[in-house]
This record gives C-alpha cells, structure tokens and sequence, in this order.
C-alpha cells in the first residue's frame, strides 16, 4: 500500500489571494485538523479557489436601489451619459457618474472556522454574513451627474445613499420640487451641489423649505443651492460649519430664513 504524505497544519492559517473582475481578494483559513494528506490539502486548496471566485464586492442592495429609484425619477433614459446604468452592480459595472469605495477596515471575510471540539470542518457563510463581519463591501462615495439632462424630483430613497460624501446634481440640469427629508441620513456628505441658473429657465428649480435634516450634514463644507426656488432655511442651518455656501438668487422668506443664511451664504429674503 502506498504511504501517503501527511502535513501537520495544526493552527495554521491559509492565505488566499483571488483575483476577481481586476481585483485582488483575501481569504484567511484556519486548519484545525492535526494531520492532513498532501492529496487532501490539494483538494482543498482547489474547493477554496472556487468558492471565493464568486465573492466579489457588491454595493449594498439599498444603494443599488437608491439609484434605480433615482434614475427612475429623473429621466434615466433621456440622459445625457448613462453608461450601464441598471447594470448588474453599481460599482462593479461602474455605472456613469458613480465612484465607490471600500469601507474602513475591509479585510478578509467568508468563512467561518468551527470550534474544533464539534467540528473540524471549515463552513462556508452567506454572502451577506460574511460582507458585515468582515467590511467587504464597496458603497457609493462620489456621485456625479452634473450636466446631464436630469429632469424630475429626487426620491425620497436618495438619502439611503448613506455613504456617499460628494453630490454633484447642478449645471444643465432640470430637477424640481423639495429635497427629500431622509437626506439627514447621508451625513458623510462634504460637497452638495445643486445650483440652478441665474436669469434663466434651465438649471435646478427645487423649491420649498430646505428640509432641518441638511443639519445632520455636519462634514459638508460646500454647499451651492443658489439660483433655485427654496422659500426657507432650518435655524440649525446656522450649526453647520460650511466654508463655501451660496444661497443667492433664491426667493427666501424672511420669516424663515436665519440671519446666517444671509451671511455666510449670500440669500437675500423679503
């Protein structure tokens, strides 16, 4: 009979690296077994490759969404640039306009080691397990679509954006009504640009009050809104720290509008 070879992995961990769409991917495993046949070790090492193969990095599914509901409602096929919209995933497929990022502390994620006195078996994990435990997902950072032809009002699902940290909507754009409320939520967001055109019909037209959840915004350092139809600012408007704001051109009330408005952001009120 053949002897065959037999490797003491006991405590040892195993890094694998897969490439997957141009992107490097690690997975870390833990033998627990005392002895394993070099044949064996083969085979495993083969199954893992597979398994981690399929493990790309998505964008969250209420991101992904977040954008559908966007493109949706602002005219997504009459848009100037589209490039894979409603493709596959956002980030992935790079769809037109959008930039991600990894989140802080990625790090390799995808399987679970049992505890060796029930098993010594190494248990694969969903795909949704394993992205919150370990960080391994990618989400919406710069969104850009500045330019390009949107006409329609933002969905109130823009503010599951809750990642992204730089807004472009202005500049030969054509969207109308209020912001949403639920962009409290996105309070990563340090560039919000949403200007309309001065002394023309093209260009931004919101409306309305500008809705107190902007006040969670507490990163955002430019904010340009001028040229459009706000009525009002929140008071905790003026708890923001914002370095480079315009408000101009706006037909702001005086009544609710704060005096830093006026100030810092150059709104006039009647």
């Amino acid at each position: 009979m053949t002897q065959r070879s037999l490797l003491d992995l006991t405590g040892i961990f195993l890094r694998v690296d897969i490439p997957v769409f141009g992107r490097r991917f690690s997975h870390i495993f833990l033998f627990q077994s005392k002895f394993v046949a070099a044949d064996t070790m083969r085979r495993i090492v083969c199954a893992i490759a597979f398994f981690c193969a399929g493990a790309f990095a998505d964008v969250p599914a209420s991101e992904r969404a977040a954008l559908v509901d966007l493109y949706d409602a602002t005219g997504g096929p009459s848009w100037t640039q589209s490039r894979n919209w409603l493709k596959g995933d956002p980030c992935v497929d790079k769809w037109g306009g959008i930039v991600c990022t990894p989140s802080p502390g990625r790090r390799s994620g995808g399987v679970k080691v049992n505890d060796t006195r029930r098993s010594n078996l190494l248990r694969p994990v969903s795909k949704d397990d394993a992205q919150e435990e370990a960080g391994d997902v990618d989400h919406v950072y710069h969104l850009n679509l500045a330019q390009n032809n949107l006409q329609g009002t933002l969905p109130e699902s823009f503010g599951d954006l809750t990642s992204v940290s730089w807004i472009a909507l202005d500049i030969f754009n054509s969207l109308t009504g209020t912001i949403p409320a639920s962009i409290g939520k996105m309070t990563d967001v340090t560039l919000f640009t949403i200007a309309g055109s001065a002394g023309g019909t093209a260009g931004d037209k919101f409306s309305g009050m500008i809705p107190s959840g902007i006040c969670s915004l507490t990163n955002m350092f430019i904010f340009h809104a001028g040229s459009n139809r706000f009525t009002g600012v929140p008071d905790c408007f003026c708890d923001l720290t914002i370095s480079n704001c315009d408000l101009s051109g706006n037909p702001l009330q005086c009544s609710q509008t704060p005096d830093c408005a006026k100030t810092i952001c150059g709104a006039t009120c009647t």
